[in-house]
């Protein structure tokens, strides 16, 4: 089973960004992003609720998590755009499924759904 805390330091390190910034209340841009997409993926591979998630990431409300899956969600509908808003999101997700692979926490069947995307 995939944790919140194991997910944050998976995007952690595809962002190059200390989990403690992600963590953090700074909105720079640099840790918002990495934030943002660890709640996506926290909320799509838990079952944490969006209130934990959001006591998870700096006591945030859980409106907040909301908001952080909706703009990665906007980030991914405007990829062929702006394909940099949404690397990180498929990048940190490639790095997830091989987590979870190498751990043997999930079989290949369950990654290959219709919604995968291929990270370029």
């Amino acid at each position: 089973m995939i944790t919140t805390e194991k997910i944050t330091e998976i995007v952690a390190k595809t962002a190059n960004a200390p989990i403690e910034q992600i963590l953090g209340k700074s909105r720079k841009r640099e840790f918002v992003q990495p934030r943002f997409v660890a709640m996506k993926l926290a909320k799509e591979y838990t079952k944490d609720s969006l209130v934990k998630i959001g006591n998870y990431f700096g006591g945030r409300d859980h409106t907040t998590t909301i908001h952080a899956i909706q703009t990665i969600n906007d980030y991914i509908d405007i990829r062929a755009n702006q394909p940099q808003e949404s690397y990180l999101y498929y990048a940190a997700k490639d790095n997830l499924h091989k987590y979870l692979l190498a751990t043997n926490g999930i079989s290949q069947s369950i990654l290959l759904t219709p919604h995968s995307v291929p990270v370029c």
